[in-house]
This record gives structure tokens, C-alpha cells and sequence, in this order.
């Protein structure tokens, strides 16, 4: 399953991406039925999010109409309503509580993504970046230091494989301890998954 890219969009080209007039995406923003970020000139209209709900809202308006008309059609030309008036009624309402239960939804999980980040429960995807970049950058230079610091230690001197073989496992051993300092370590090494 892949996750689509977040975009925080201005009104016409959101309008642009799903097919109407950006007149039509203020009257919904104004209406409450596609939730914003922002205010004043720095609203923007969250993609996908607000793409899911104006397809729900599309295909809710269209069922609801097409039921009216069936009832319509079927009823006796005596008992016949302007029902394509009242679907849509109906199918607005319907589109309208729709758009603030989504709306609500996006603001819980906004309020908890704000008190996850507060307890530092979450991090941030770029630090965690920029973490893992500082110990790789260890790493290599840890690895590096390795022969020069062994080759005094071993010039002219005739030694078993074995004596060697302790001699880098215990070189090796004191790297990765000093490696182990991130600021970011996965749940069972003493981090929990939380900053240091």
C-alpha cells in the first residue's frame, strides 16, 4: 500500500485538479464541506484529503438524485413530488455532515500528531534523517580510523590469526558502543523509540 503525498493546494488548483471553477471551491470551503488550512490569503486546501471527500460528496449527490428520480418514476402521476429538488436538498445535507464529521476526524488526528511531537513520542522525519546521517558519517569514519590505529600495534610483529582476530573484534566492539548514541533508537535497546 502506498501513501500519497501530502499537498496543501491553492483554491484553483484544486479546482483545476477535479474539475470545476475555484468560484465553486469557495462557496464549498465557505460552506464548510472541504476543510482548509490557514487563513486570511495562506488558506490552501489539503490533497488528497479534500479530493476524497469531494469524490464521496460527488458520488453521494449522484445516488441520492438517481433514488429521487427512481421514486419519481414509479410513483403514481398523482402522487409525484418534485423529488430532483428534494434529492438534492437531501443529498446536500447529507454532503454537509459528511464534510464535518471528515473535518473533525482531520482535526483529532492534527491534535494528537501536536501532542505526540509535545511528548516526543514522535519525531520528526527529518531529524531522524538528519540522525541517521550523523551516524553513518560515524561509522565510516570509525571504520576508516581502524587500520591506522591497529597498524602501530601490529608493525613487525609475527601474530596468530586468532590474536588478530581478537584485536579487530575488540576495535570493532568499541566502535559500534560509541555508535550506539543516537538520538534515536529502536524500542528494546534502552531508547523506547524516543529521543536520547
Amino acid at each position: 500500500m502506498t501513501v500519497e503525498k501530502v499537498e496543501l493546494l491553492e483554491f484553483g488548483e484544486f479546482a483545476r485538479r477535479v474539475g470545476v471553477t475555484p468560484g465553486r471551491i469557495s462557496q464549498l470551503v465557505s460552506a464548510g464541506r472541504i476543510p482548509i488550512q490557514g487563513s486570511g490569503r495562506n488558506r490552501r486546501i489539503v490533497w488528497p484529503e479534500a479530493r476524497d471527500l469531494w469524490q464521496a460528496e460527488r458520488m453521494g449527490a449522484e445516488r441520492a438524485a438517481a433514488r429521487a428520480e427512481d421514486a419519481s418514476v414509479l410513483a403514481p402521476s398523482h402522487e409525484r413530488t418534485p423529488a430532483p429538488s428534494v434529492a438534492r436538498a437531501m443529498a446536500a445535507q447529507q454532503q454537509l455532515l459528511a464534510a464535518r464529521a471528515a473535518d473533525k476526524t482531520y482535526q483529532a488526528e492534527h491534535r494528537k500528531v501536536k501532542l505526540d511531537l509535545a511528548r516526543k513520542t514522535t519525531v520528526l522525519q527529518a531529524d531522524v534523517d538528519a540522525d541517521m546521517a550523523n551516524v553513518g558519517a560515524l561509522i565510516r569514519s570509525t571504520l576508516q580510523a581502524l587500520p591506522s590505529k591497529l597498524a602501530p600495534r601490529l608493525a613487525g610483529q609475527v601474530l596468530s590469526v586468532a590474536v588478530v582476530e581478537r584485536m579487530l573484534e575488540a576495535e570493532v566492539e568499541q566502535a559500534l558502543t560509541h555508535l550506539h548514541e543516537s538520538r534515536y533508537r529502536p524500542a528494546g535497546t534502552g531508547g523506547g523509540g524516543e529521543r536520547a
